[in-house]
């Protein structure tokens, strides 16, 4: 089981009709035993976790889980640094069958052909995925 996360831009509805073009955008996943899914979008102009830290920045933006839970965003910094794994080890066919490679802190990488690891993949605990992903 796990929790996507997503930014939404400030709202900004227009005058006339009230329709607001604010975008929401995924900013990932956090799995159980897993390394946090981050998601990057070059439309959008986000390659990694230093844009997502702008975006969190924005003034009047904000960051909801899935279950409407908002999230502020030092907090939604420590769902993706500070994961560890203490509880689940996995044996080698688990591992085969998620198409995953043991990670960092006990975490677990996946190795489909959209996930990159990020620049230091000793030591950063969460992996880069481009795409449509949930």
């Amino acid at each position: 089981m796990g929790t996507n996360y997503y930014w939404h831009e400030k709202s900004s509805p227009c005058d006339k009709c009230g329709h607001d073009e604010a975008k929401e955008i995924h900013i990932g996943k956090s799995s159980n035993s897993w390394v946090f899914f981050l998601h990057v979008d070059s439309e959008e102009g986000i390659f990694g976790l230093t844009d997502w830290v702008d975006r969190f920045a924005e003034d009047g933006s904000y960051i909801m889980s899935e279950y409407g839970t908002r999230i502020p965003g030092a907090t939604m910094l420590a769902v993706i640094l500070e994961r560890k794994n203490t509880e689940n080890s996995w044996s080698a066919e688990t591992i085969k069958r998620n198409h995953a490679k043991p990670g960092p802190s006990g975490l677990y990488r996946g190795i489909d052909h959209r996930h990159f690891d990020p620049p230091d993949p000793d030591t950063d605990v969460y992996d880069l995925v481009e795409g449509e992903f949930c």
